[in-house]
């Protein structure tokens, strides 16, 4: 399994079509999807929650203080049970 972490941060405008390019062109069964929203407002929150709630991979970490892209992406380690760990921007589109 490989674990993707995604740091958000009121990336509200481009999370919803990352997770749907990672859908289309990756087999979801081996993936865990980490969404580390970095003390984004309230709507980014609820987005957020929308999505973990949308694929069952999805797990989301909703930090209260804004301490640094470092600080949430440990955190969101912390969450990985992937043998193989990316790191990756909310903004990235996967294609053919």
């Amino acid at each position: 399994m490989t674990s993707i972490i995604i740091v958000c941060h009121n990336s509200e405008g481009v999370i919803k079509k990352c997770l749907e390019s990672v859908a289309k062109y990756e087999d979801s069964s081996q993936l865990e999807i980490i969404l580390v929203d970095n003390s984004s407002r309230e709507d980014q929150k609820e987005v957020i929650r929308s999505l973990e709630a949308e694929y069952s991979n999805v797990k989301a970490l909703l930090l209260k203080e804004d301490k640094g892209f470092s600080y949430a992406n440990n955190r969101g380690y912390e969450l990985t049970s992937g043998e193989n760990i990316i790191i990756m921007n909310p903004d990235i589109i996967f294609t053919e």
